[in-house]
């Protein structure tokens, strides 16, 4: 993957990777560069399972609401 996100209103271009496995498991692995500072995003689905990981930090589990409302509309645009 490679492109720009203009979510927050600026261009931020982006690369890397989305893996889809079936219809409950994704990942997307990607390298922002927002304002010349580059930082990584990864996000994975499992199930009933999610965690997200944003630079350096620890990886956050994610609730069930969160994981609904975030990934399910995106697994479902991939597999379209």
């Amino acid at each position: 993957v490679k492109g720009t996100s203009h979510g927050t209103g600026a261009a931020i271009p982006l690369t890397g990777e989305v893996s889809v496995s079936g219809a409950d498991r994704l990942k997307i692995d990607l390298e922002i560069d927002a304002g010349g500072q580059k930082f990584r995003f990864v996000s994975t689905v499992d199930g009933a399972k999610g965690w997200v990981k944003l630079g350096g930090e620890e990886a956050k589990a994610m609730g069930k609401d969160e994981l609904a409302e975030e990934f399910r509309p995106i697994i479902g645009e991939v597999l379209a």
